[in-house]
């Protein structure tokens, strides 16, 4: 399944860029579209590689900590899904204020353009921080094997929602983070500032309050953002400049 996916989404992206260049739209840039594969890339393996480390530590809240017994029926897979969805929205929240978290996340935010490589575009650094958020999930009696389940369909989820082709979607704007929703979290307007960081669903937003519509034309990038190119080196400086600022003196 995994790689029919992986499949369908390289094929959309050669048909955005293909699209990008015979329209002249200017909405790929080669450069940092060689970037943002690159750091998906190496994101992606450090990715694998430190879920296979904190399997065992999960399991281990699951076994002897877990505050709940479920059954496994629609109903546990339906909170599962909420509560996996409420986690990572405070998450993403929190990464946009809290310092440390931002040098991370801020890695994703870097990039001028929005197109399905820059769903690509993350920080190795970001397992260090979410895991300890992760570790609610099996403490609520939820299984780590589905978590880590739950966490692949949202990250693929997330991935496709990266593009400025597919316009508004009407109701299913007030519903799910679709392309429209997540735009406006990339944007630097003042209006879409700290909006919309939902995973899948944008209950969370309205609820508590950071939702915003797409009105005004996108501008994409990180307020506090220099030109930070280069594989390693977007990946580096970010929190190079937090620890400089946070010790040096």
């Amino acid at each position: 399944m995994e790689k029919y996916i992986v499949l369908l989404f390289i094929l959309l992206m050669i048909a955005e860029i293909a699209t990008s260049v015979i329209t002249r739209d200017k909405r790929y840039n080669f450069k940092e579209t060689v970037e943002n594969i690159g750091t998906g890339m190496i994101s992606l393996l450090f990715d694998h590689g430190f879920s296979l480390l904190s399997y065992p530590f999960l399991l281990w809240i699951y076994n002897h900590y877990k505050l709940f017994e479920w059954k496994e029926s629609f109903s546990y897979f339906f909170f599962l899904f909420l509560f996996l969805d409420l986690i990572e929205y405070w998450f993403h929240r929190l990464s946009h204020v809290i310092p440390v978290m931002w040098t991370a996340h801020k890695v994703h935010h870097q990039s001028k353009f929005f197109n399905l490589s820059v769903g690509l575009r993350t920080s190795v650094l970001i397992p260090f921080f979410n895991i300890g958020f992760y570790c609610l999930i099996p403490l609520a009696g939820f299984h780590p094997a589905h978590l880590l389940i739950f966490i692949f369909v949202q990250g693929i989820y997330q991935l496709f929602v990266h593009t400025e082709y597919i316009k508004k979607l009407g109701l299913l704007d007030l519903i799910l983070v679709t392309p429209s929703v997540h735009r406006v979290h990339h944007g630097t307007n003042a209006e879409y500032l700290d909006k919309n960081f939902g995973k899948m669903l944008v209950l969370w937003d309205h609820l508590f309050g950071t939702f915003a519509p797409e009105n005004e034309k996108v501008v994409y990038g990180a307020t506090d953002s220099e030109n930070e190119e280069g594989i390693i080196n977007c990946q580096v400086q970010p929190f190079k400049k937090w620890w400089t600022k946070r010790f040096s003196g």
